[in-house]
This record gives C-alpha cells, structure tokens and sequence, in this order.
C-alpha cells in the first residue's frame, strides 16, 4: 500500500494525521471504485483538472496530479490502480483552488454524495 502526503511540508503532513487520530478516522486510500469514478469524469471534462473528494481528502490522479503537484507543491504519491496521486485536506481547498484557477486551469470539484438510510 502507498504511503499518502499531505499539503507542503512535514508539518501539515502530522497535523493531518494528528487531527485524523483524534477523530478515530484513518488516513483513506483511494480503491478501484474511486479511481474508476475518476476516470469516468476525467473522459468527460478532459480539459479541466478533477478533484474528487473522498472522506476528507481531495484527490487526483495521473496527469492532473502532476499539474496540481507543480502549482501547489503538493508531493506525489504512488497509487495501485494509478500512475501517481496526490491530495490535499478538505480544509485545504480554496487555497489550492485559487493557485489552480490563477494558473490558468479549469477545475471541476466532485463532492461525495452520501445515500439516504
């Protein structure tokens, strides 16, 4: 299994897991059914970078991680199913959002959508 970073230093990577530890949540890794969902809005919005929510992280894969990687400073990650990842916290968001769009790229966030009982 891969290891998973966070946002830009070491720093945000422990406080992370502090907060993460402190809800009894583990760190989730993204599996088939995530990537293929990614994938399926990838080949749709092929021009745009996708960030696809999973628990409290967004994701991307492939070349949009590479992208997100270089404007942001997020590390990358390997990914079973995928070329590379990376991801940052949910709290992270309009922080890389602005750097993504003042880059110049177009961006298409999927929120997690939850079933009712």
């Amino acid at each position: 299994m891969a290891a998973l970073f966070f946002l830009f230093s070491n720093k945000k990577i422990s406080v992370m897991e502090k907060q993460m530890k402190r809800n009894n949540k583990a760190i989730v890794q993204p599996d088939i059914m995530h990537i293929k969902a990614w994938q399926s809005l990838k080949a749709k919005y092929s021009n745009t970078i996708v960030l696809l929510r999973i628990e409290e992280c967004y994701f991307t894969f492939d070349n949009d991680a590479y992208i997100v990687s270089s404007i942001t400073g997020i590390i990358l990650s390997e990914c079973e199913h995928v070329e590379m990842q990376c991801c940052f916290p949910v709290a992270e968001l309009d922080i890389c959002l602005n750097k993504l769009v003042k880059a110049g790229n177009r961006v298409a966030i999927c929120d997690q959508l939850v079933s009712p009982p």
